[in-house]
């Protein structure tokens, strides 16, 4: 789980068109739904 959220919040921010700030409760938040 711990790298899958790590590729998960690193695509996002290559993804973004702007800067963005990834925070505990986003990376919580993408492990939750993996772990699903």
């Amino acid at each position: 789980v711990k790298y899958k959220v790590e590729f998960g919040l690193f695509k996002r921010m290559i993804e973004a068109e702007k800067t963005i700030t990834l925070d505990f409760q986003e990376a919580f938040s993408l492990a939750r739904e993996i772990a699903k």
